[in-house]
């Protein structure tokens, strides 16, 4: 995956972390499965450890979005690093060296 696509990536991910409506409803999904917790009968552990699992998707979700926004301030980081060696030229970069 290019630079380009990873800033993307980021900026997408920023956008829909932000959205009111994205945050919203992963609030209510994390939300309803408490709910579904707290209303099920500790002798039913094959459901407890269904809604265990559905918890875990979520977070897992919510993980990969984070990482898909660290990825892509890392990409834009290293783009600007790029771009900076890039525009300096030889000389500069051999006196920096030595100052």
């Amino acid at each position: 995956m290019t630079h380009n696509e990873r800033m993307d990536l980021g900026r997408d991910a920023i956008a829909l972390s932000e959205n009111k409506a994205f945050t919203t409803a992963t609030e209510r999904l994390r939300s309803g499965i408490y709910e579904r917790m707290r209303a099920c009968s500790l002798r039913d552990p094959e459901g407890l450890a269904v809604l265990h699992q559905q918890l875990k998707v979520v977070d897992a979700f919510e993980a990969a979005m984070s990482q898909l926004v660290e990825d892509g301030k890392l990409a834009a980081h290293e783009w600007e690093k790029l771009d900076a060696a890039r525009t300096d030229g030889p000389i500069s970069r051999t006196l920096r060296r030595f100052t």
